[in-house]
C-alpha cells in the first residue's frame, strides 16, 4: 500500500463531502449497484488555469492528443457517426434515462446512481419516473476528483468516474458509461466475477478494431464496462499514483496502471459478455455457438 496522504490534499474538497458520501443509507440484501457519470458544469472544473468544454471536445488538439496517447480510439470522424445527433451535447439527461430504462426492462433488480454536476438531470421532471435512480451531486455527496495536468484534456471531466472507488456503502459496483446498449439482465456479473477483496477488477478489452490479437497488451484496458469492489484506501492511493506520475490518456489507463502495479493485473470480460458495435462478426459468432439463444449482453457504442 501506498504511503498516507492528506485526502485533501489530492481532492478538492467541499465541506464535509466525504462524510456524506459515507452516511448514504445502505441497501437491504445485496449490497450492489450500478453507477454512471454525468459531468457538464465546466465552471466546477476549472483547475489551473484549464477550463475543459465538453461541446469541443473533439478539437484537433484533442484529436492529436488520442492519436499520439491511444492507438485503440477510432478516427474522429468514425467516432462522431456514432455520437447521438446534437454531438457531445446530447450527453445528458436523455441518455441516463435510457439506461435506466434498459436496465429496468432488463429485470435488474439494484440500485443506478448517477454522479453528476448537471444541473438539467438534477432538476429535470422526468425524474419521478425513475424512481430507481438515485443522483450523487458532485461538490456536495460526492468530491471532486482533481487529476491537474495528469491526463489528457478531453478526458479531465471524465476523470471524475474515479470517485466510484470510493463509494464504499456499496460491495460492488457496475460502472456503465452513457454510451452503451443494455441488452441483458447484468445482475448475474456482480456474484459471477470475484474481485478479490477490492485487489481485482474488470474491463472491456479496449479493441475498437475488432481484431483477435492477445490480450493484456498495452492499453488494453476499458472502463466504459468496469466491475469494482470499493475500499476506503483506494482512491486515495490511487490519486497519489496519479500525482507522482501523470501521462494518463484517461481513467481507464489510470485505472490499469494503477492496479498492475499496486494490486492485480485487471481482467477482461469474455467477449460474449461486452464487445463493441462493429464488432458484428464476433457477436453473430455468438449467438451462432448458442443455437441463437444468447446475444452480447452490452454493446460498447463507441
Amino acid at each position: 500500500m501506498l504511503a498516507r496522504v492528506s485526502l485533501a490534499a489530492l481532492l478538492l474538497l467541499t465541506p464535509a463531502s466525504a462524510l456524506q458520501l459515507k452516511k448514504l443509507s445502505k441497501p437491504t440484501g445485496d449490497n450492489f449497484a450500478y453507477v454512471s457519470l454525468l459531468m457538464w458544469d465546466k465552471s466546477m472544473t476549472k483547475v489551473d488555469g484549464f477550463v475543459p468544454d465538453p461541446t469541443k471536445m473533439a478539437d484537433q488538439g484533442a484529436v492529436e492528443e488520442s492519436l499520439n496517447n491511444n492507438a485503440a480510439l477510432k478516427s474522429t470522424e468514425a467516432e462522431q457517426a456514432l455520437i447521438p445527433p446534437g454531438g457531445h451535447k446530447m450527453y445528458g439527461p436523455k441518455m441516463i434515462f435510457k439506461i435506466d430504462t434498459q436496465l429496468r426492462e432488463q429485470g435488474s433488480k439494484y440500485p443506478y446512481i448517477v454522479i453528476t454536476d448537471d444541473q438539467r438531470l438534477i432538476d429535470s421532471p422526468e425524474l419521478k419516473d425513475h424512481p430507481n435512480l438515485k443522483l450523487l451531486k458532485v461538490g456536495h455527496d460526492v468530491d471532486f476528483v482533481r487529476v491537474d495536468r495528469k491526463v489528457a484534456n478531453r478526458n479531465r471531466l471524465h476523470a471524475q468516474k474515479l470517485s466510484v472507488f470510493n463509494m464504499t456503502q456499496y460491495d460492488k459496483i457496475l460502472s456503465l458509461d452513457m454510451d452503451i446498449e443494455i441488452k441483458a439482465n447484468l445482475d448475474h456479473v456482480f456474484k459471477d466475477y470475484d474481485t478479490k477483496n477490492g485487489n481485482l477488477v474488470y474491463g472491456m478489452y479496449n479493441d475498437f478494431n475488432c481484431s483477435n490479437t492477445k490480450q493484456h497488451i498495452g492499453d488494453y484496458f476499458n472502463s466504459a464496462f468496469m466491475l469494482l469492489e470499493p475500499k476506503p484506501d483506494t482512491l486515495t492511493d490511487m490519486m497519489e499514483y496519479v500525482h507522482q506520475n501523470g501521462g494518463f490518456y484517461g481513467d481507464q489507463a489510470i485505472v490499469q496502471k494503477f492496479f498492475h502495479k499496486h494490486h492485480q493485473e485487471p481482467e477482461i470480460f469474455p467477449r460474449d459478455l461486452a464487445d463493441f458495435v462493429d464488432c458484428k462478426h464476433r457477436m453473430k459468432e455468438v449467438e451462432k455457438k448458442s443455437g441463437g439463444s444468447k446475444h452480447v449482453e452490452v454493446v460498447h457504442l463507441r
